[in-house]
This record gives structure tokens, sequence and C-alpha cells, in this order.
């Protein structure tokens, strides 16, 4: 079966973005639950809407999972279109 790259990301890239911004967003709450002073920057941050620490946790957190979602379509698509 020859999968073309639009058909791999059209398949995954919905499901991918569901689950990193679960991965942030769980992994936000659990760094902030264990300090008392992080927990006091949540505080700020639901005042302040979006700041620059949050852009900037988001941008680390999804910078590993983007380059895993790439890794794992380059073995796909290469894995789907070798001949059998």
């Amino acid at each position: 079966m020859k999968a073309s790259w639009g058909q791999l990301i059209a398949r995954t890239l919905f499901w991918f973005l569901i689950v990193t911004i679960g991965f942030v967003l769980i992994s936000r709450v659990i760094i902030f639950g264990f300090s008392e002073e992080l927990s006091r920057a949540i505080k700020m941050y639901r005042w302040r809407r979006l700041n620059d620490e949050f852009i900037t946790f988001v941008i680390i957190s999804v910078l590993p999972v983007l380059v895993h979602y790439i890794m794992c379509l380059f073995s796909t698509h290469r894995n789907a279109n070798q001949s059998v």
C-alpha cells in the first residue's frame, strides 16, 4: 500500500494536535502543582491571559513532541512505500 505525505498528515494531524494540547496542559498542571510559588504564577496567569512565560513553556513543551511526530511520519512513509 502506497501512502503519500498528504494522506499520512491528513490521517494523523488532528490526533497529533489533540494529544499535544493535552500533553501541554497536563505537564503545565503537574509542574505548577508541586510548587507553591508557581501556583501563585498560575493565579497571575488567569488575570493576564497569555504571558511570555506561558508561551515559552508551550514552545519548549511542543518542540520535542513535534520532532517525534515528524520522525514517526518519515518512518511510516518509508514503511508504507517499501516494495514487498
